[in-house]
This record gives structure tokens, sequence and C-alpha cells, in this order.
């Protein structure tokens, strides 16, 4: 709860008073006091104030007044604005009279005057940066309207820091029209990615055929996001492509990719995999797979060390529609670090159906988050266990909870080998195991391994799990190791006594 202090209540009482009563000019005590309140720390304080020295009517009040209308408080400026109309007060230049609409928030008079005066210029810039969007809007338009005079501060503050500013200096040009064509193709040349990218959407909405030929060249920009607004304002334009190859660079560049996997052209797809936006390259590796041309299976096995998962899964589909050469480098995609990944080199090598992924596959068998993707692999490769192991991850993965129970000697043998290897997905495969079987006797042993092996993803799964032990051990694990234990979603992978 805000609370006044009393000083300022006397001061609201005094103000509100003043109004009420109409006192005239002639009361020079009380129009003091109004005026000493204009430097008040209070806003409010401040606004009445002024609301007050209009009231009152006294020319005097004048120059303090206008010195409001620069007030760092919206209110305080609109009535200083408010009281200086009521003493019939005229700004005495276009700086002034702009200073005097802002302040009164007359958007549109401010937008459509026609401003003459060099220094015009800087003032409506300055206004770019205003916390106000319609100051913005407003001086936007009005920079447009003054033409030629605006073209070189606007280019300018299209490189500023403050995203506000730029977009209105953009738009401020677009409204300009063909005096801002030339400069603003400059500026597709600038360093900076946010600067062409907002230039190549004005210039789209300018509509002027000059701009054609620079925008195709920017069809090919190092940033996707440039390439993307060159797309567009060239669609505005009405052009079209010349030939096939400036055809891919316009689809790619589009971000269109349903046309995108279509492209049938090695080279093509061998350069798009080369692309910063990890979307684009996901794209191409979809379209190599689609193509089939063996010459892009090297491009592809070297996609499956691209830093983006999605690339990566893309890279791992389109190999295991190359066959049995493709085999080795999904082999070695069991062990990614993202399951996703996994899970897709699993099922290609399913597919492929070659008897040198049985045993990776059986070895990449105790993993919680793919175990039934490994199974459907091995099924189709026509593998049955064989050793007391082998059955062990297999009850698991099929989650017969009855199965393990009665086999629980030889299930806690293999589980506890598998805490010594120290392997992450081996490790996290037997503790979601012990909780899914509800096996009390293990939770001592559970919490150890939180304790030594834990990670976030574990702790978050014992605290969800329902076992209220294991909860306090994670929330122990958490304090320690400096996690805040917050409400809402969280890894629940394993359930106690689910099974």
């Amino acid at each position: 709860m805000v609370k006044i202090r009393k000083p300022v209540w006397l001061a609201l009482a005094f103000m509100c008073l003043l109004a009420c009563l109409g006192l005239s000019s002639e009361n020079r005590d009380r129009y003091k006091r109004a005026i000493d309140n204009l430097k008040s720390e209070y806003p409010e304080v401040r606004r009445l104030a002024a609301e007050t020295l209009g009231i009152l009517g006294d020319p005097n009040a004048v120059e303090p007044l206008v010195v409001c209308l620069k007030d760092e408080n919206s209110d305080v400026r609109q009535c200083a604005a408010e009281a200086l109309t009521n003493l019939k007060w005229i700004p005495s230049d276009e700086q002034m009279q702009i200073t005097y609409l802002i302040a009164k928030r007359n958007w549109e008079s401010l937008a459509m005057g026609n401003w003459g005066d060099p220094c015009t210029v800087g003032t409506l810039v300055a206004c770019l940066r205003d916390k106000n969007e319609y100051v913005r809007q407003s001086a936007a338009r009005a920079l447009g309207k003054i033409g030629k005079p605006a073209v070189e501060p606007l280019i300018a503050c299209l490189k500023d820091e403050d995203l506000d500013v730029c977009r209105g200096a953009r738009d401020a040009l677009v409204i300009m029209g063909k005096p801002s064509v030339e400069p603003l193709i400059a500026c597709l040349k600038d360093e900076r990615s946010d600067v062409r990218q907002d230039v190549a959407e004005a210039l789209g909405k300018l509509g002027d055929v000059n701009a054609v030929d620079p925008l195709v060249v920017c069809l090919k920009d190092e940033d996707s996001d440039v390439r993307q607004c060159a797309a567009e304002a060239l669609t505005k334009l009405k052009w079209t492509p010349l030939d096939e190859q400036t055809r891919i660079t316009f689809i790619i560049a589009t971000r269109n990719w349903q046309d995108i996997v279509k492209i049938d052209k090695p080279a093509v797809l061998v350069e798009c995999i080369k692309d910063k936006n990890p979307v684009v390259r996901q794209c191409a590796a979809e379209a190599m797979g689609n193509l089939g041309d063996p010459c892009t299976v090297g491009t592809l096995i070297a996609c499956l060390r691209d830093k983006n998962e999605y690339v990566r899964q893309s890279a791992v589909l389109a190999l295991g529609k190359f066959g049995k050469p493709a085999v080795e480098p999904l082999i070695a995609c069991l062990k990614d670090e993202d399951w996703p990944v996994r899970e897709s080199a699993a099922e290609m090598l399913g597919k492929i159906g070659d008897p040198r992924a049985v045993e990776p596959l059986i070895d990449a068998l105790p993993d919680w988050e793919m175990d039934v993707k490994i199974v459907e692999a091995l099924r189709k490769l026509d593998w049955q266990p064989k050793t007391d192991r082998e059955k062990i991850y297999l009850w698991i993965c099929k989650k017969d909870g009855k199965s393990l129970r009665e086999h629980w000697e030889q299930a806690e043998k293999v589980l506890m080998e598998d805490v010594s290897s120290g392997e992450k997905r081996r490790v996290e495969n037997t503790v979601f195991t012990v909780i899914s079987l509800g096996k009390e006797e293990m939770i001592d042993k559970s919490i150890q391994v939180l304790d030594q092996q834990g990670d976030k993803g574990m702790a978050e799964v014992y605290l969800n799990c329902g076992n209220s032990r294991l909860r306090q051990a994670a929330e122990k694990w958490a304090r320690s190791h400096g996690y805040p234990i917050l409400n809402g979603a969280g890894r629940n992978d394993a359930s106690w006594g689910k099974w």
C-alpha cells in the first residue's frame, strides 16, 4: 500500500481548494504557493499545481508552465499544456510548438504539421526516443512529411541501438517516399544485420523498382533474417526469378520449407547445409534424403556432428534412406546426447535390417527414454534375448513388473552393475526401474546414487515420483546444489510402484 506523507496531503488539499474556489489572479500569496509546488518532488502535486494555475488565469504563470512542458512525468506535461491553452498562450517557434503538441498529446496535429524550420528535424528525431509509442509514431509521420532535410538524420537513426528508434526511422523513411530510396539502398551494405533487415523491409513497402537488383543481392546475405526480408520485399515488388539458380536462392530465402525439401540440386543442398539458420540445414538434410543421390552421403554424415539436434535427427532420417552404406554412422548415433537422435537412429537401423546393428542395439537397450524403439528395431532384426541381462532389459522395456519381481535376484545384479558402470543412461535406467517397481529395500541405494551420480533431471524425477523419502532426498540435493524448487511442470519419468 502506498502511503503519502502529511505535507503532501496538505499541498493536495490546498490545490484542490484553489481549484474549487476559483480564486482570482490578485491573490499573490496563493499564486506563489502554486508556483512553488511546480517544483515539488511529487508528480501529483506538480500536476495539481499546473492545473490550478490554468484555472487562476494569471499570465505570469506562462513561463514556469512552459518549463513544465518538458517535465519527466507525462501527466504533468499534459496539465501544463492545458493550463497554457487556458491562458491563451501561443508557442513562439516550431520547436516550442512541437513540444507543446507532444505535451498535450495532440498526435494528429504533430503528425500533420507543415514543419519547415531545419532545427525542427532534430526535435522530431529526439521524439523517436520518447517512451510514449504515440509520440514516436507521430514524430515518424511528421518527419516523413518534411522530406529531404530529414533523410540523413533518419538514416543515422536506423543504426540506433534502441529498436523503437530504428523502427520509427524506418517508418518515417517509408512515409517520405522516393527521396529515401537511394539512401536506403546504400544501407543494405551496413555491417549490422538488423539495419539491413529494416532497410529491406522499408524498400519493399516503398515499392520502387530501383531497389530490385540490390534486394536480389541480399538473397545471399549471410543473415537468414535479412534474406527473408529481402525475399518478402521482392515479392511486394512483383519480382520473379530469371533462372533456376536464382529461383532456388529465393525459395531458401523465403523459408518456404515445403519447397526447400523438394530441391533436387545436390550442389545447392550442400551449400544450404552450411547455412547459419538451423532450419535451413534441417530442410536441406531432408531434401538430400528425398533426392537419394549417393554423392550427398558424406555431407549427411558430416551433419551428424551438427550442434543442433534437429539437424542431426534430419540427417539420421535421410541417411536411413540410403540403406547399408549408412549403417555404421547410424550405429554411432545410438550414443548421441539427445534421445530424438538416438531414437531415429534405432528406427532407421531396424528398417535397414543389417545384422551389424544387432549388438550395438542390444548394448543401447538400457536407455529409459527410447528403449521401446530399440526393441522394435531388434524385433525387425529377428532378435530374441539369449542372456539373463538381455531378458532383464526386455522386461524393463515392456514394463513387465511381474517378471522382474519373480527374477529380482538376477535383475538386481544386472542393475547394480549398470550403476557401477557410471554411464548416465544405464544409471538412470536402473533408478527409474527401482522407482517403478516400488522397491522399498532399494531406497537407501537410490538416494546414494542421487548423491553420488545424480543431476537436475534425476532429482526432478525423485521429487515427482510419489515417494516421500526420495522427495526429501531430492529437496536436500537441490538445496546443496543451489537449485530452487518451484511448483509446476517437472520431469516425471517414473512413478513409485506403477509396475
